[in-house]
């Protein structure tokens, strides 16, 4: 018999932000989720995101649309994904997105309670 006393069910509450083009909608355990946070981006068209790192673990997977990562110290490599894909953005990685002419609408998951996002001046 599967030992279920780990399983969780919870209502969530819904927190919605929109800015510049950006609309992120996370559900949040109102009992304080102590591990994982899911949520929902969606991008409008050809938006580039600063430059910026999370405290906590990202997995995107995109829905629709299409964006390009740019990752690392100074941001020289670079990927893509579309409909099916997935990015895994560890902590503390430096990165943009940037969107394709559809916009993008992605479905992510965040360790640490969703951790914190810090802007990071732009690369010279």
């Amino acid at each position: 018999m599967t030992d279920i006393s780990q399983l969780r069910i919870r209502s969530a509450e819904t927190k919605r932000h929109v800015d510049q083009g950006v609309m992120t909608e996370k559900a949040i355990d109102g009992t304080n989720a102590r591990e994982i946070v899911f949520g929902r981006f969606v991008i409008e068209p050809d938006i580039a995101l600063p430059a910026h790192i999370h405290s906590a673990d990202t997995i995107a997977y995109c829905i629709r649309g299409s964006c390009s990562f740019r990752v690392g110290d100074n941001l020289d490599q670079e990927f893509a994904i579309g409909p099916g894909d997935y990015a895994y953005i560890p902590a503390d990685t430096l990165h943009t997105e940037t969107t394709g002419s559809d916009g993008v609408e992605l479905v992510f998951a965040r360790d640490r309670q969703g951790g914190e996002t810090t802007m990071v001046k732009k690369q010279q």
